[in-house]
């Protein structure tokens, strides 16, 4: 009989080691993304929704839902590309990518406030783009954990019919599903705070 330990959101060491390796992903994604923001020298073109994920809010005149489905789709995206390449025995490079790919989102968004708003810019960091990144990044890491998590028991269980590593799906469905809803409610944070902030620090 299956342990409730080994079905569940408890970190083994196997689990913690994932975790660490997902957070170095994760830094590395943020160096990059302010490495990019000083080599470039157009910075007009990193402003794009699609570059920053919409970490940077450009547009004040939209509506609170309209300004919310644009904060939680880039990370439902993310989760939604995770989900499936879980699916995938050799998914686990796509789900370790999209770590980094938002990890360098919220570098270029930090790194483009700095030098667009320069002193006064560590304070919109501080409360508009800071809370949500880290928030949006744990989330993103926990995907890629059990989206990898899956892809290796799929590898297993198609490759060398190991029975014990046979996937549990509804119980992935499940947890992606947690995932989506802890995303609403940061988002629906996020959200809110820049319409309290947002004439203040943008």
């Amino acid at each position: 009989m299956r342990s409730i330990g080994r079905t569940s959101f408890s970190i083994s060491d196997s689990r913690r080691k994932s975790l660490i390796v997902l957070t170095a992903f994760s830094m590395l994604g943020i160096i990059l993304g302010t490495v990019i923001v000083l080599m470039e020298n157009d910075l007009k073109r990193l402003f794009m929704l699609r570059v920053t994920q919409n970490m940077i809010k450009g547009v004040s005149e939209l509506s609170f839902i309209k300004q919310l489905m644009r904060t939680f789709l880039p990370v439902a995206l993310i989760l939604i590309i995770q989900f499936f390449s879980g699916y995938f025995a050799f998914g686990q490079p796509f789900a370790v990518m999209t770590v980094t790919a938002r990890g360098a989102a919220c570098g270029m968004a930090a790194a483009l406030t700095y030098l667009s708003m320069g002193i006064k810019g560590i304070f919109t960091v501080m409360f508009m783009i800071l809370p949500f990144s880290l928030m949006s990044i744990a989330i993103v890491i926990l995907g890629a954990r059990e989206a990898s998590g899956m892809a290796w028991k799929i590898a297993k269980f198609s490759f060398f019919r190991e029975e014990q590593a046979s996937p549990e799906r509804k119980l992935y469905l499940i947890k992606f599903a947690v995932l989506l809803i802890f995303s609403v409610i940061i988002s629906l944070f996020d959200t809110v705070m820049y319409s309290i902030l947002g004439d203040i620090l943008g």
